[in-house]
């Protein structure tokens, strides 16, 4: 019987537009997605690669892919030209596997479930499916978001993680907190992510921590910490609304640096002149730490 084959979409981009081509790849129902190199690799370009069992069209693939990286604000000159292979059923899993490396961000080590690989004992592993929609941690606003929990969040605080996707972010708050979920809540206004996001965090031994479907008006309480990796055009309304529900820190990604001058505007606007902005790539994060009344 002839074995059945499998689909290899490579493409090569800059690093930050990784997420972007993932999650096309994502939307036209990849199997798996990958990148060629670990993210804290100086190399500008890496190749992401998408798994599939039905190859779609080159004009499907280039819509989704241009699309994609206008939401991310990339340019169409940071991505290169497709490239298309085909493997046999027994070797797709394994070739992906390879391809998937862990990621470091601090303490932080996330890192698919088959990994083998030995980390230090105050690392903090968070094991995530990669594939999944939303992207896997090797963006730059992840990590700037990871390395901004770990600096500015206490043992004995609660958290708030808006437009949670894989859950990332909750999952390692919740790690730090000493696993104490409970205290850490996860929104995203699709359900879907939010189905992924307690996925992975029943796969990280964090099953206190809440993934609720649904939108900052939805959220009554304040937190101590809030984080949200959204982008600048999601942010920006609903920056009241964080601030309002932030009691000490606030953490802002997903925005590129050419923004810089716009989101430092909307601070001032609200009467937020005190902020830290830190750079990774393309990309910052904005860190505001408030002073509220318990």
């Amino acid at each position: 019987m002839r074995n059945k084959n499998w689909h290899i979409i490579e493409l090569e981009t800059d690093r930050n537009c990784s997420e972007a081509v993932e999650s096309a790849f994502n939307e036209l129902d990849a199997l798996g997605t990958a990148i060629s190199s670990p993210a804290h690799s100086r190399d500008p370009k890496i190749v992401v690669r998408g798994y599939f069992e039905t190859l779609p069209s080159v004009r499907a693939v280039s819509e989704a892919i241009q699309e994609a990286i206008r939401i991310a604000g990339c340019s169409s000159e940071a991505i290169g030209q497709l490239k298309f292979d085909t493997i046999e059923d027994r070797d797709w899993l394994e070739e992906w596997k390879k391809s998937w490396k862990p990621t470091k961000c601090g303490r932080f080590v996330i890192a698919p479930p088959w990994n083998t690989e030995k980390f230090s004992n105050d690392s903090i592993i968070i094991n995530i499916e990669p594939g999944m929609a939303f992207g896997t941690g090797t963006h730059e606003t992840t990590r700037l978001c990871l390395f901004a929990i770990e600096k500015y969040l206490y043992p004995e605080w609660k958290v708030l993680d808006v437009g949670t996707g894989t859950g990332i972010l909750a999952i390692a708050s919740a790690k730090l907190l000493g696993g104490r979920g409970k205290d850490v809540i996860g929104i995203d206004n699709d359900i879907d992510a939010v189905r992924i996001a307690a996925e992975n965090a029943s796969l990280n031994s964090e099953t206190q921590i809440s993934f609720i479907a649904c939108t900052i008006d939805a959220i009554k309480t304040s937190y101590d910490l809030i984080v949200a990796n959204l982008t600048l055009d999601a942010i920006l309304p609903i920056l009241p609304q964080l601030i309002a529900k932030t009691k000490h820190v606030l953490i802002l990604s997903g925005i590129l640096s050419s923004q810089k001058a716009e989101i430092s505007a909307a601070l001032k606007e609200v009467g937020i002149y005190d902020f830290e902005i830190f750079q990774d790539g393309e990309w910052i994060s904005v860190i505001t730490r408030l002073t509220k009344e318990q």
